[in-house]
């Protein structure tokens, strides 16, 4: 017996998660080398540039206060959406696309934790005086995956009408069970009203 290949979405998703942590950690390495103790080097003037960053905090620099609680969940989630991808029914596996975004991003920042004790961003995005949390390509991936995850909440299939068609059927069989009884029942009267009659006679 031949062993069973896994799905095919299941593979991608195990492709882009690694895609995004080997591009999220070559980026970083790079700009470790190269930007560390220099100016900001301007992409689009007055919109983006490259400056090295380091934050303890979670994606966009979010609860910088509690490093190793973020550790800890940033852990749990990683744990959690591969165990989700794995389970995922046939109508939902599309959802395994922004998983992979999403799983990598998560990875990509964990490895930075435990390696570092700090996550390193270096993309920042501003207009005017004002200034976006500086990020990176784990981040910007998380949130690509998640409003993908939110555009696909719209438009995949229902998953409620397979379930649906599953209570049709299951009425259905249990009705025409209902009428095969209906019928025996029926003609076990009639044999039981002949033979009486027979009796009588």
């Amino acid at each position: 017996m031949k062993p069973q290949l896994p799905p095919l979405s299941l593979i991608w998703f195990s492709i882009i998660g690694v895609f995004v942590i080997a591009l999220d950690q070559a980026t970083k390495l790079a700009v470790d080398s190269w930007l560390v103790d220099r100016p900001p080097v301007v992409i689009v003037p007055g919109f983006f540039q490259l400056v090295f960053r380091t934050n303890t905090g979670a994606a966009f620099s979010a609860f910088r206060e509690h490093p190793s609680v973020l550790t800890i969940f940033a852990s749990c989630i990683v744990v959690f959406i591969f165990v989700w991808s794995i389970r995922l029914r046939e109508p939902e596996q599309a959802l395994r696309w922004p998983l992979g975004l999403i799983l990598g991003g998560a990875c990509g920042n964990l490895i930075d934790r435990v390696r570092l004790g700090h996550v390193v961003d270096f993309l920042d995005a501003y207009w005017s005086d004002h200034h976006f949390p500086t990020f990176n390509v784990a981040d910007s991936s998380i949130f690509i995956g998640m409003c993908l995850m939110i555009w696909l909440s719209f438009t995949m299939p229902e998953t409620h009408e397979d379930a649906e068609s599953e209570v049709a059927d299951a009425a259905k069989s249990g009705g025409e069970s209902s009428n095969a009884d209906i019928q025996k029942e029926s003609g076990e009267k009639k044999s039981a009203a002949r033979s009486q009659a027979r009796s009588s006679s």
